[in-house]
């Protein structure tokens, strides 16, 4: 099927685009400003905001839940946001739990609507060089650890970790404990910065919040964009639509903020999973998305 996504103006942060995406066999063909000699179906957008469909962290999926909650949460956590992938944070404790965490994580998020890449959370002691051996093997693209203290950071063997990272640069983010102050985050964000960007190790400066959006930059770090956070040619045809009235009196708004405006509609690779305020499940869509290279577009 052939179609014309036609007068279009979305954002990707900051920055505005304007134009027409054709669209071929559920992929994007060809960005211009207009294609008037096609005589292809024109779906007109000129009274939306489009913007590709959002990519969140959550490490609090019940992956050992029952389908009715599994079906709920991604309801009122995803679909109802806008969220089409998800970044799954799987937690650890122990190096022997890699594999059925994994294992187990790839069978329960088969079975849903969105699209998700599975991450890491783990103490800062499992960052050991079998350990990261280990996570390249299994394509896990970003590990979240749990920081105590600097004195933790400073006890992982940094440069081994780096000569580890030859050919799938794995990208470290920060989870600073509550045994650490909310004072002294600003300066923990700092040191950790420091050492691994001494090191050369690929790091994101500061926490995850839970349900939070990914930036354009942080897609690139851990290597989901460009397979999401814009409108590529040949890239899938997956899109929010929300209201251009704001709703909300703020002054000195952002040129686009997706918590500014109501969310009208959410397709993901051409299928409606949210109209105004319904939600479509459809268990037979959601995909693994497996990052062949990390921060291979930085």
């Amino acid at each position: 099927m052939s179609y014309i996504i036609h007068n279009a103006r979305w954002y990707t942060e900051e920055r505005e685009y304007n134009g027409s995406l054709l669209i071929q066999n559920g992929r994007i063909q060809a960005i211009k400003t207009n294609f008037s000699y096609y005589r292809y179906m024109k779906m007109n957008v000129s009274p939306f905001i489009l913007t590709p469909t959002h990519t969140m962290v959550d490490w609090h999926f019940p992956i050992t839940g029952t389908k009715a909650e599994k079906e709920l949460y991604t309801r009122n956590h995803y679909l109802q946001k806008g969220c089409t992938t998800v970044l799954q944070l799987l937690e650890l404790k122990y190096q022997f739990e890699l594999e059925p965490t994994i294992g187990n994580a790839r069978k329960s998020l088969m079975n849903n609507c969105v699209d998700f890449v599975l991450g890491l959370t783990c103490p800062a002691r499992l960052i050991t060089l079998e350990f990261i051996r280990k996570c390249k093997k299994w394509k896990i693209p970003i590990i979240r650890v749990q920081i105590n203290s600097k004195e933790e950071i400073d006890q992982i063997k940094w440069s081994w970790v780096k000569q580890a990272l030859y050919s799938y640069p794995i990208v470290f983010v920060p989870q600073f404990t509550k045994e650490i102050e909310k004072n002294r985050h600003e300066s923990m964000s700092l040191y950790w910065q420091n050492t691994l960007n001494n090191d050369k190790i690929p790091f994101i400066s500061t926490p995850f919040f839970q349900y939070q959006v990914l930036s354009i930059d942080n897609l690139k770090k851990i290597g989901i964009y460009p397979k999401r956070g814009n409108f590529l040619v040949g890239g899938e045809v997956s899109y929010n639509l929300y209201d251009p009235k704001l709703n909300t009196k703020v002054e000195d708004k952002p040129m686009f903020h997706y918590d500014n405006h109501r969310l009208l509609l959410t397709s993901l690779r051409e299928k409606v999973v949210k109209l105004y305020d319904q939600t479509y499940f459809d268990e037979t869509i959601g995909e693994e998305i497996t990052i062949q290279t990390p921060a291979f577009f930085i």
